[in-house]
């Protein structure tokens, strides 16, 4: 949502097809099925930056494939495994593979404040604590939600 209000255009990546309309409500212009192997050649060089968001291990081998020359993969999801990524993208195709936490106080008030402006703001299912374990094995057998449990 922050990067449409900011005016770029978004591409959604997903394993899970059934969240492409939830991501196209938030205003993405593209939706690509990470699992789809016709999908991820015809996106092929497609994207400038990724922003990877997934808090689990995962292979981030696939998306160098959809970075333009000089694209980014930005990881701001934390494993708790080594990434694994081309040498080869990171040569001949100069991308950059790289993290980010929050930017500090005073970079996480000017978001606050920008999203404020834009009436941005999060998609949530609030929750109770009895719920929580429901919530867990939900995300972890299912993953079928576009939502944050809060």
């Amino acid at each position: 949502k922050i990067a449409v209000a900011k005016g770029a255009q978004v591409t959604v990546l997903s394993t899970s097809p059934g969240k492409k309309e939830a991501a196209m409500a938030m205003g993405a212009t593209s939706f690509l099925v990470t699992t789809d192997a016709e999908a991820m050649a015809a996106g092929k060089g497609s994207l400038d930056i990724i922003l990877d968001t997934v808090s689990a291990n995962h292979d981030v081998r696939p998306y160098s494939g959809l970075l333009a020359t000089d694209g980014k993969l930005v990881m701001i999801g934390l494993t708790t495994e080594p990434l694994q990524y081309a040498g080869a993208a990171l040569l001949f195709a100069r991308q950059t593979l790289t993290g980010s936490l929050i930017g500090g106080i005073k970079r996480t008030q000017e978001m606050m404040d920008f999203c404020c402006a834009n009436n941005v703001y999060p998609d949530v299912d609030v929750v109770g604590a009895k719920e929580i374990m429901t919530c867990l094995k939900r995300l972890k057998e299912k993953n079928d939600t576009a939502k944050r449990f809060v």
